[in-house]
């Protein structure tokens, strides 16, 4: 988004909001993709166009592939609450999140979020539930509370393929809700 549309969206947005919290969700592909300079812009608006009896609270979701010491400080300078996307321990995570050239990112997403809980960052854990992983959900459950996860949503995966079918990936309706009642 262009800079000068960047500040009327926040502008606007802040405007339209009710005294107390604003809430701003950064979500959609990748996020962090838009450079660290990019959400040092969007906070350094937030500051000059907040008035005292309304205050920005910033939501991102990220597959925390790109977060590092210097993504961490701006977080927590800014007190940003993440949303990590990790779908449970490396055996079903790397199933279907995968990198270009069909590489891991279970050690990267667990990185970042060991770095974000160093520097005392409020992270939700954002598993997606899909056909490999809903087989496990004790597994999942356990991984995710021995790594000190505060936070966990579990999201369905329903999707279509190509064709127009249900996506082999799609979590069946019965097992989701298996999944959800053992959790």
């Amino acid at each position: 988004m262009p800079e000068d549309i960047l500040r009327e969206y926040i502008k606007q947005h802040i405007e339209a909001s009710a005294p107390g919290p604003v809430l701003f969700s950064w979500h959609g592909g990748e996020p962090l993709l838009a450079g660290l300079d990019y959400f040092r812009k969007i906070a350094e608006f937030q500051r000059m166009l907040a008035p005292d009896d309304k205050v920005p609270v910033n939501g991102i979701q990220t597959n925390g592939l790109l977060i590092d010491d210097e993504w961490c400080r701006f977080f927590s300078d800014n007190k940003f609450i993440i949303g990590l996307s990790m779908d449970g321990p490396s055996f079903v995570h790397d199933v279907y999140r995968r990198k270009a050239g069909d590489g891991h990112t279970f050690s990267m997403v667990k990185k970042a979020f060991l770095l974000l809980s160093e520097y005392g960052i409020s992270t939700e854990l954002l598993c997606t539930v899909n056909a490999e992983n809903v087989m496990y959900p004790v597994q999942v459950y356990e991984f995710f509370r021995a790594m000190g996860a505060r936070y966990i949503s579990f999201i369905p995966v329903v999707e279509r393929d190509a064709d127009g079918r249900i996506a082999d990936y799609t979590v069946p309706p019965e097992e989701y809700g298996a999944f959800l009642c053992t959790v």
